[in-house]
C-alpha cells in the first residue's frame, strides 16, 4: 500500500499513469487512499458496477463536498462555483439527468453528426495542405486542437475569432475531480473561468433569442420533450461542458492515436493497407490511451461495498484507464491492437453519463487520423521530446512535432 501511495503522490504518475494500474489491480477491489482522501476502483467489473449505480455513487454535490471542507467564510466566496456544478447533465443523477439528456440529445442525433463530415474533412485537409507547404507539422497546435474547437464553436454559433478564449477557459475547468482535497487557489481559478465562459455564452443566448440561427444554441433554446424545455442555467451548463470536455477529448484522441501508430509501425501499416480498419482503430485508441483517465463520484449513503465500509459524502475515484488495462478483461492490455475484437472499453465512460459527444469525437478522430497517415508519407516523430500534460481528469499531449517526406 505504501507503494500505491507513493505512486499517487509522484508527479510522474499523473503524466504516465500506466505504472499505477498494476499496483491497484493487485490490491483489493476497492482501495482507500490516505494521500487523496478518497476510495478508488480500477478493475473493469468494479468500474462498471460503480458507474451503473448512480443512486449510490452520485454525480450530484461532488464539488459541494469539496467546498464543505473549507471554513464557512471561504466557502461563501464560491457561490458561482456551487451554482454551476449544481445544474446540468454532468452534475445530476436520474431522473433529473434523464430529462436533461433527452433534451440535449436533440443536437447530437446520428444525422446531425454525419452532416458535419464535409466540414471536418475540409478543416483537416487545410491543415495538412499547410504542413506540406511548410514541411513542418506540430499536430496539437496545427490540427488536433483547432479541429474540435472549430467544429464545436461553429455548431454553437460562436465567432471563430473567439476560439482562443475557449482554450484558456476550458483548460482549468477539469481541475476539480477525483481527489478528496483541493486548494483554494484551484477553486478560485476554476470559478473565474466558469464565470467568464458562462457570461460569454449568456450574451450569445440573448442574441439567439432575438435572432434564431441554425446552430446548437438555438436548438437548445428550442429543444422540447413532452412540453418540457431547458432553462438558461441548464443550457449554459451543457454548453460549458461541450466547450471544455468536448474538444479536450478529441484533441487527445487524435494526437495520442497518431503517436501510438508511430510507436507501433506494424499497426500503422495495417491501417495504411486497409483504411476501413479506422473504426476499430478508434476504439482501440480510446482503450489504449483514453483522454479521460478517471472520473469521480460521491457516496450518497453509508454502505458496505466490496467488503469495505463506505461513508456518506466520501469521494470515490473511478480509474477508467485502469479498467481499460485490466488483464482479467482484455488480453495483452498493454499491446496496441487496432483489430481487437469485443473491445468494450470505458474510454468515454459508461452508464447514464456515457459521453454525449462520443459520436462526434469518433467521427473527427477517424477522419483526421486516416487523412494524416494517408497524405503524409513516412510519418514519424521529428523529435524524441514528447511532452504530456494533465488537466484534472484529462491527460493529453502538450505538443507532437511530426516529420514526413515531401
Amino acid at each position: 500500500m505504501d507503494t500505491i501511495e507513493h505512486a499517487l503522490t509522484d508527479p510522474k504518475t499523473a503524466l504516465d499513469p500506466y505504472s499505477l494500474y498494476p499496483l491497484l489491480h493487485a490490491h483489493d477491489d476497492i482501495y482507500w487512499s490516505e494521500a487523496w482522501q478518497c476510495w478508488m476502483v480500477s478493475k473493469y467489473d468494479r468500474v462498471l458496477d460503480v458507474l451503473h449505480q448512480p443512486n449510490l455513487f452520485s454525480n450530484e454535490d461532488r464539488v459541494t463536498t469539496l467546498l464543505n471542507a473549507l471554513p464557512p467564510k471561504q466557502r461563501s466566496e464560491f457561490k458561482i462555483l456551487q451554482q454551476h456544478f449544481g445544474t446540468g447533465m454532468v452534475h445530476s443523477d436520474p431522473p433529473k439527468h434523464t430529462r436533461l439528456r433527452k433534451l440535449a440529445t436533440h443536437a447530437f442525433t446520428p444525422r446531425m453528426v454525419k452532416k458535419l463530415t464535409p466540414r471536418i474533412e475540409s478543416v483537416v485537409n487545410d491543415a495538412i495542405d499547410k504542413a506540406l507547404e511548410t514541411g513542418t507539422f506540430e499536430l496539437v497546435a496545427d490540427l488536433a486542437y483547432p479541429l474540435p474547437a472549430t467544429i464545436i464553436a461553429e455548431m454553437l454559433g460562436a465567432p471563430r475569432e473567439d476560439q482562443d478564449m475557449f482554450k484558456q477557459w476550458s483548460a482549468s475547468i477539469g481541475a476539480l475531480g477525483g481527489q478528496g482535497t483541493a486548494n483554494i487557489e484551484t477553486f478560485r481559478m476554476v470559478q473565474h473561468n466558469i464565470h467568464s465562459m458562462r457570461e460569454y455564452l449568456r450574451g450569445l443566448l440573448r442574441q439567439r433569442r432575438a435572432n434564431p440561427q441554425d446552430d446548437l444554441l438555438t436548438m437548445f433554446i428550442q429543444a422540447e420533450e413532452n412540453g418540457d424545455m431547458l432553462d438558461e442555467d441548464e443550457v449554459l451548463s451543457i454548453c460549458v461542458t461541450l466547450l471544455s470536455a468536448g474538444h479536450e477529448t478529441t484533441t487527445s484522441l487524435i494526437s495520442s492515436g497518431i503517436l501510438a501508430l508511430i510507436r507501433n509501425p506494424d499497426q500503422m501499416q495495417l491501417l495504411l493497407d486497409d483504411p476501413n480498419l479506422i473504426n476499430s482503430a478508434i476504439e482501440e485508441f480510446l482503450r489504449y490511451d483514453p483522454p479521460l483517465q478517471r472520473t469521480w463520484r460521491r457516496i450518497s449513503e453509508d454502505t458496505e461495498y466490496a467488503g469495505k465500509l463506505l461513508k456518506q459524502n466520501q469521494l470515490l475515484t473511478v480509474w477508467l484507464g485502469g479498467a481499460n488495462y485490466d488483464p482479467d478483461r482484455f488480453d495483452n492490455p498493454t499491446q496496441l491492437d487496432i483489430t481487437r475484437k469485443q473491445n468494450n472499453h470505458v474510454g468515454l465512460g459508461y452508464g447514464v453519463h456515457y459521453c454525449l459527444g462520443g459520436p462526434l469525437a469518433r467521427l473527427e478522430g477517424a477522419i483526421a487520423i486516416n487523412l494524416i497517415i494517408q497524405r503524409l508519407p513516412n510519418l514519424r516523430l521529428a523529435t524524441d521530446d514528447v511532452t504530456w500534460k494533465v488537466q484534472g481528469l484529462f491527460r493529453g499531449l502538450e505538443a507532437l512535432h511530426l516529420g514526413f517526406d515531401i
